[in-house]
């Protein structure tokens, strides 16, 4: 994610990783929205975040409900 950060672009992105994932919309919206409220807070406490940290936190944040989604968010710009 390239540029400022907003809430909305890092749900739609997420959300775009999922359906290409073929996972239940329903559920992915539930995770998704907690996943977003944890990297705001986190987000927050920073006065500068790199696009680097926002990947990786965010990263972090899905693996506990999706690990599968956490590895396919953290590579989408790789070749796997």
């Amino acid at each position: 994610m390239r540029g400022k950060y907003s809430k909305a672009k890092l749900k739609k992105e997420i959300l775009q990783e999922a359906r290409v994932l073929g996972l239940h919309r329903g559920a992915v919206e539930l995770m998704v929205d907690r996943v977003v409220d944890e990297v705001d807070t986190w987000i927050s406490a920073r006065a500068v975040v790199t696009a680097t940290d926002l990947d990786r936190v965010t990263s972090t944040k899905l693996r506990k409900y999706n690990k599968d989604l956490a590895y396919w968010y953290s590579n989408r710009d790789k070749i796997i």
